[in-house]
């Protein structure tokens, strides 16, 4: 079929993937989505595995991702998206508003972060500006992403981590959430909690985003 969509000022029509568990809402922004003349086509799938696909045979623009996926991982899904998919822009799209969740995603390769509430325009608004180039985090979040880089520059890390404990802040600082370390390491999720504990108290950071972040900076120099 056809469409009879035109672009507006010489923009490409968009296409849009969501990845998203949450039928009725999928559903909602679908039909929104389908009368915006910005838009071409979106196609919504349940799963991680489904949503990689969809991207990558849609030749998606953008794909909004849910971070808690049954059965599957958003992060995971995120990182996918990002290798297989290099031009698409990621968002992650999701009710969790915990600063696990929101560094998770960006390091993961999200080029954004909408909390779920917003309303269907701002939505589709965010789309077309991360489809522009624009880094784009809903107001509610951008503060936490700010305070969890904010460490004493001057206190200066302790090097005493563990073989374990460096293995937990290498991968945190690759994307991954506590649970998938925990499966990596063949480990539990509040061993996971513990090493960050320690690893937190070492080098004296805030919390464990910071600490990959200053781990970063140290491999980068």
């Amino acid at each position: 079929m056809t469409s009879s969509k035109a672009p507006l000022n010489g923009s490409a029509l968009l296409r849009i993937v969501i990845v998203d568990d949450d039928e009725p809402l999928a559903r909602l922004l679908i039909d929104f989505l389908d009368a915006d003349c910005r838009f071409l086509l979106s196609k919504s799938f349940s799963d991680a595995r489904s949503g990689v696909a969809g991207a990558k045979e849609l030749r998606a623009s953008a794909v909004l991702v849910d971070l808690r996926l049954n059965g599957s991982s958003g992060f995971e899904c995120i990182r996918r998206i990002r290798a297989e998919c290099p031009s698409t822009r990621v968002l992650a799209f999701t009710a969790s508003d915990d600063d696990e969740s929101i560094l998770g995603a960006l390091r993961a390769g999200a080029d954004g972060y909408l909390v779920k509430g917003l309303s269907l325009r701002e939505v589709a608004d965010s789309l077309v500006a991360a489809c522009s180039g624009a880094a784009v985090i809903s107001d509610s979040v951008l503060p936490k992403v700010i305070a969890s880089f904010h460490y004493p520059e001057t206190a200066g890390p302790r090097l005493d981590l563990t073989p374990t404990e460096n293995t937990v802040l290498e991968f945190t600082a690759e994307g991954l959430d506590c649970k998938d370390i925990a499966q990596r390491l063949g480990i539990s999720v509040h061993t996971v909690y513990i090493h960050n504990k320690n690893i937190i108290r070492k080098l004296r950071v805030t919390n464990r985003h910071a600490a990959a972040a200053l781990w970063r900076r140290r491999s980068e120099g």
